[in-house]
């Protein structure tokens, strides 16, 4: 991982404990354009799990190219 790559791994990291901390509905975009919304419901240092109402997703840290907020 290049130095620029380790820092954005890094913000998305922190943006994602952020948000997981403020319980907000988040919007997680992923290398394929896929858009998956949902609550952080658990983490770790590769992976975050989002709910919705479709069940829960499992995504790697390293495939979120863009992390956001919606309102529920």
């Amino acid at each position: 991982m290049s130095p620029i790559e380790a820092a954005a791994h890094a913000r998305r990291l922190v943006t994602l404990a952020q948000l997981s901390r403020l319980g907000a509905p988040v919007v997680l975009v992923t290398r394929d354009g896929s858009r998956h919304t949902g609550h952080v419901t658990a983490q770790d240092i590769t992976h975050v799990r989002i709910h919705n109402l479709t069940g829960d997703t499992v995504i790697d840290h390293a495939d979120i190219t863009d992390v956001g907020t919606y309102n529920d």
